[in-house]
């Protein structure tokens, strides 16, 4: 999320979207992290590899979504290699991010409604 979009969510409160940036932008960064060698062996697989690196450098993408790759991430391994402690944090993750976004979407209608 660049800062652009966290100006907005924190109604043009500067000290607000530092701290939701504080939090935020290392959400990012580590879920591109994450799925850094899933994109770059399918971009290799596709021929669409970046000119400029080396075979062995990876490489990745931080648009949107960190909390729903890093979900993904989770619930392949799960799939991959399943045990129930995985399973149970699987379950724990969507709860969690399940409670997340009724949250917010209960914020943002109340945020439509009152402007």
């Amino acid at each position: 999320m660049p800062a652009p979009a966290l100006l907005l969510v924190a109604k043009g409160k500067v000290i607000r979207m530092t701290l939701n940036g504080i939090i935020v932008i290392p959400l990012f960064l580590w879920a591109a992290t994450a799925i850094a060698p899933f994109i770059s062996q399918t971009s290799k697989a596709m021929g669409t590899f970046p000119k400029g690196l080396r075979a062995n450098q990876l490489f990745s993408s931080i648009d949107s979504d960190p909390l729903e790759k890093l979900l993904a991430i989770l619930i392949g391994k799960t799939v991959a290699s399943p045990t129930i402690l995985q399973g149970g944090l699987v379950v724990g993750a969507l709860v969690a991010y399940s409670l997340l976004f009724g949250w917010y979407l209960r914020t943002m209608r109340q945020r439509n409604v009152s402007n």
